[in-house]
């Protein structure tokens, strides 16, 4: 197979190899000596088959491409270009003369030092007979004849190759390319596996804090954005859970983006341990894998980076912010709790105090005392107190709040002037909604009774 050979410098000239196999480098022993710095000692070998030529990477350094795609192993044909290092060899079709017979008085005369000619002999001329007898006499002079017209070139097709030894085939046969095949994917590292693992367990987390909106206590538009802003996260997740485990190119550039975001928040190691983890090139290079890779390449991405130490890092990274949070929240929680509690209970007084004189002015104007309707609609029972103040505020109908159940009981009914209903005394209740802590209890006296874990009576001391 004929190849031109074109060097960085520029140079090209045409080489011609024999045999069955040819190896290419810089090593002198190659059968084509290849003198670029980028190209390996024994660079590549071309093997001629049954099915023709093809160019096998013989573990170089900087690999094989052929028309610009690296390739292991690829067969050749005319008009294609191989790159070694910054040697390019592109593929020449094979020369086939035809053969001209000549007799030996037009053969021209050549230097005895000079090289043979590739040509196929002509016939001999016939080996010459006994000298002829002479005549008697003298012929007669014969009328001259014109000269014959020289030998046309008589065009044949070119002789048979004689069988030749093993080894000294030329490669010229043809080899259909072979279709081609998609690399096996990667082994996935640990530190991706890691990082798939956390996206998926964070979609279950958004799905949970999702549907405990609503039981939170979220409700309107802080409900409706809490649901959504749930679910979209989730899907996100997913999304990333996913295109992390199948090792996909965008999930390497979107897990990017999310760990230069997360340099704001409290996991800041972890994020710049990702960041630091998914900038590598070998990383870059497992995730970006269409293409084959050169065992040198595979060889590169199994001493690529360390992986236990990586995953480590992301771990405590993730761990050590939510420990100091959970320590923070353990150590501050009992006092929050109680701080709620107290203003529970400072609001649950109020209330209390609120009804007391609520029921002091009632009884001014109907001679005793009301119920909730009574204080709240007051034109209900007074007949001429329809555009009247109310005693109490709408809210104080409720009977749920500050953590607290409210509860007003009147009793000892009796006639009044002005009112269809007043009574006698009532007595104002208020337990917690927990079952257990402080209960209070309020008299028309305008005392406040208090008692722990249990309902208050009369008989228990007031508050101060």
């Amino acid at each position: 197979m004929r190849f031109k050979v074109k060097h960085p410098t520029g140079a090209e000239h045409e080489v011609e190899l024999e045999g069955t196999v040819a190896v290419l480098g810089r090593d002198p022993s190659c059968d084509l000596v290849l003198n670029d710095a980028k190209c390996s000692r024994r660079h590549a070998v071309l093997e001629a088959g049954p099915q023709g030529i093809a160019i096998r990477d013989a573990g170089s350094a900087n690999g094989v491409y052929v028309n610009g795609h690296k390739a292991e192993r690829a067969s050749l044909k005319e008009g294609d270009v191989v790159q070694l290092g910054e040697v390019l060899l592109t593929v020449l079709a094979e020369e086939v003369p035809g053969t001209l017979v000549m007799g030996p008085e037009d053969m021209p005369e050549v230097a005895t030092d000079a090289a043979p000619a590739r040509l196929t002999p002509a016939a001999r001329p016939p080996a010459p007979g006994p000298p002829p007898v002479p005549p008697a006499a003298p012929p007669k002079p014969a009328a001259a004849r014109p000269a014959p017209p020289p030998p046309r070139p008589v065009p044949q097709a070119p002789p048979p190759r004689p069988p030749s030894a093993p080894g000294s085939a030329r490669l010229n046969a043809p080899m259909p390319r072979p279709p081609s095949v998609r690399p096996a994917p990667l082994e996935r590292p640990l530190t991706v596996s890691l990082l798939a693992s956390l996206w998926a367990f964070s979609a279950l987390l958004y799905l949970v804090l999702a549907g405990v909106a609503f039981p939170l206590g979220l409700r309107g538009t802080q409900g409706l954005l809490a649901v959504v802003g749930g679910v979209t996260m989730a899907l996100v997740s997913v999304l990333m859970a996913y295109g992390l485990f199948a090792m996909a190119s965008w999930a390497r550039m979107l897990q990017i983006v999310f760990a230069f975001i997360g340099l704001c928040h409290p996991f800041l190691l972890a994020s710049v341990a990702i960041l630091a983890y998914m900038l590598r090139s070998d990383v870059a290079l497992r995730f970006s894998t269409e293409r084959g890779l050169a065992p040198d390449e595979l060889e590169a991405l199994r001493r690529g980076a360390p992986e236990g130490l990586f995953s480590g890092v992301i771990l405590a990274g993730l761990a050590l912010p939510i420990l100091i949070i959970g320590a923070v929240a353990a150590v501050s929680f009992p006092s929050l709790v109680r701080g709620r509690e107290s203003a529970n209970q400072a609001a649950t007084v109020g209330d209390l105090r609120t009804m007391i004189s609520a029921q002091a002015a009632f009884s001014v104007v109907c001679d005793g005392y009301g119920d909730l309707e009574a204080l709240v609609q007051p034109g209900t029972v007074i007949g001429d107190y329809a555009s009247g103040p109310q005693f109490l505020p709408p809210a104080m109908a409720q009977a749920e709040r500050h953590a607290y159940r409210f509860e007003l009981a009147t009793d000892a009914p009796m006639p009044s002037r002005r009112c269809q209903r007043a009574f006698k005394g009532y007595r104002y209740s208020a337990a917690p909604l927990s079952g257990g802590g402080r209960q209070f209890l309020a008299l028309p006296d305008g005392t406040i009774h208090v008692a722990s874990g249990r309902p208050a009576t009369p008989n228990d001391p007031p508050l101060p």
